[in-house]
């Protein structure tokens, strides 16, 4: 095996140690580590909480002065800046590192390629854009972030073959199976908190919690309701955990209604503005929410693609045909005069669940980045 071969070889192990903390580091990227001596692994850490020790700083602990001389493994260039940790480049130099082999630079422009620059003048060796593509698909919420100023979006829906996701007396449960359904439990989890709307909950009545996977954390739960029309007893209210429920109203709603949702433990923010659905999302960021799974409607799903704020689709389709004019449509609104103007996905995957199958990729506009 050939010096490129092994380098490849270890940040795939990198990789694979910062997924570990996908759902768990809010608006921080997902970075993993591998420290390598002799030609072996000795030591690997992971990002895993907002606010924690950096993916290296968890790696280098667990060796002390065993990684002097060492090469270090990392999908995101090490950070240079002291924001909620110390900068991990202090830490690298410190330890006596020999080289650091870098996965991507840092899309945020407070460190991109600073950290790099800090590490060479220190006399390290550096290495960058090992299995770059994949790093950064690991990240796109964070080059979301970075590059849009809002969460990343993904879009959820259950439909059957004519693109209906619920019938004419708004009956949808349940339209895929239960291998899919677990599937969307695990999307939950990954994800900061679920949106969905007032049709939604007064309709099904959901819980938005993570069930049918082994739940580490429950996601913070975001429901649309421009008056305020949501009974307060209905199950989305109803906390399991440490999450947290916002609730986006129209800026007329009345003070009186606000008491209420505080009262609760509910946190109002009034800047629902269906003409600029981005105003929510910024607003959304400021708590620190980075990622986002919309589990709405049509309505909400037509509104976000209109304006071109989804991000990233996860499409059920079950062996059904629902069929009338008047079944509930996945995408509603006006849509596209021309064929030419519809919305192209690319990066598509096709899997097979059972008697089901689920389309996954994004919207063109999502690749046309800066």
């Amino acid at each position: 095996m050939n010096s490129i071969e092994k380098d490849i070889s270890f940040m795939k192990t990198a990789l694979r140690e910062a997924v570990k903390g996908k759902g768990f580091t809010k608006i921080n990227p997902i970075v993993g580590a591998v420290i390598v001596k002799n030609n072996k692994i000795i030591s690997k850490g992971y990002h895993k909480y907002y606010g924690g020790p950096h993916a290296e700083i968890e790696a280098l602990k667990q060796v002390g002065e065993k990684a002097r001389g060492a090469d270090l493994y990392i999908t995101l260039e090490p950070c240079n800046t002291t924001i909620k940790t110390p900068a991990c480049t202090n830490a690298i130099i410190k330890a006596g590192i020999r080289r650091v082999i870098i996965a991507e630079y840092d899309p945020n422009p407070i460190n991109n390629k600073k950290g790099v620059q800090v590490l060479r003048e220190n006399g390290i060796l550096v290495t960058t854009n090992i299995l770059e593509k994949e790093a950064k698909g690991f990240n796109d919420f964070f080059h979301t972030l970075i590059e849009k100023k809002r969460p990343f979006i993904t879009l959820k829906l259950a439909m059957s073959l004519d693109g209906k996701i619920a019938t004419c007396l708004n009956d949808s449960k349940w339209i895929t199976n239960e291998t899919a359904r677990v599937i969307v439990h695990k999307l939950r989890h990954e994800n900061d908190a679920i949106l969905i709307g007032k049709n939604t909950v007064l309709i099904d009545n959901p819980r938005l919690i993570v069930r049918t996977i082994k739940a580490k954390r429950q996601p913070d739960r975001i429901i649309l309701d421009s008056y305020g029309e949501i009974p307060l007893n209905k199950n989305v209210f109803s906390k399991v955990a440490n999450e947290r429920i916002f609730i986006v109203v129209s800026k007329t709603i009345k003070k009186e209604k606000l008491l209420q949702y505080k009262n609760k433990g509910i946190i109002p923010l009034a800047c629902l503005d269906k003409s600029n659905p981005e105003k929510m999302l910024q607003k959304l960021l400021k708590y620190e929410i980075g990622s986002l799974l919309i589990e709405g409607g049509g309505q909400i799903a037509g509104n976000l693609l209109e304006h071109s704020l989804i991000d990233r689709v996860i499409l059920f389709y079950a062996p059904i045909i629902i069929g009338g004019n008047n079944a509930v449509n996945s995408f509603a609104g006006q849509g596209t005069s021309l064929i030419s103007e519809a919305v192209n996905l690319e990066n598509i995957t096709f899997r097979k669940i059972k008697n089901n199958f689920l389309i996954e990729g994004s919207p063109s506009y999502f690749f046309q980045r800066k």
